[in-house]
């Protein structure tokens, strides 16, 4: 799920940035530094979209040549919820289930978290329904129901993704 949240943070800036361009050098420090962050309890920062215009003044560190801001902004964020009920895009089918992602979410549906119907197709790598003659391949398009979500942010093998577990039984 997406919120607009209020986010604030606080930005250490070297004075070799102290001049005109200081203001830019702040918005830039801050999108690199919670674009694709997790940020709790509000899920992973999406994209910032807007800055309030007032900046606050900053505050010399003692003992150093930084600077400390307080910035106050508006980002989208995203959570994946257990019972949330989403569309995924087909990435990877093996015989035990098939993986999907949603944006930042990775889902992994399991063969038996599927319907009966859905049998391996080991010629064509997919499953098929033959009563409703639907299939699930690369690339398609399926509607599942997250039943598990484990975040892998801050891990040394992480890549910031957050990953799920689903069902197709959403009823």
């Amino acid at each position: 799920m997406y919120f607009k949240v209020l986010l604030y943070q606080n930005v250490f800036i070297p004075a070799r940035f102290f001049g005109e361009n200081l203001n830019s050098q702040i918005l830039s420090t801050v999108i690199t530094m919670t674009e694709g962050k997790k940020i709790s309890p509000f899920g992973t920062v999406v994209i910032v979209i807007a800055f309030f215009p007032t900046i606050s003044l900053g505050k010399i560190l003692p003992g150093s040549s930084s600077a400390l801001f307080r910035i106050s902004y508006d980002a989208v964020t995203f959570r994946a919820m257990k019972g949330e009920v989403i569309d995924v895009i087909v990435t990877h089918v093996t015989k035990f289930g098939f993986f999907g992602e949603a944006g930042l979410l990775e889902v992994f549906v399991s063969k038996k978290l599927m319907p009966s119907a859905f049998v391996y197709d080991p010629f064509g790598s997919q499953f098929v329904n033959h009563a409703t003659d639907s299939s699930i391949t690369k690339d398609a398009k399926t509607m599942i129901r997250i039943i598990g979500v484990r975040n892998q942010s801050g891990t040394k093998t992480s890549t910031d993704t957050i990953q799920a577990i689903g069902t197709m039984n959403i009823y």
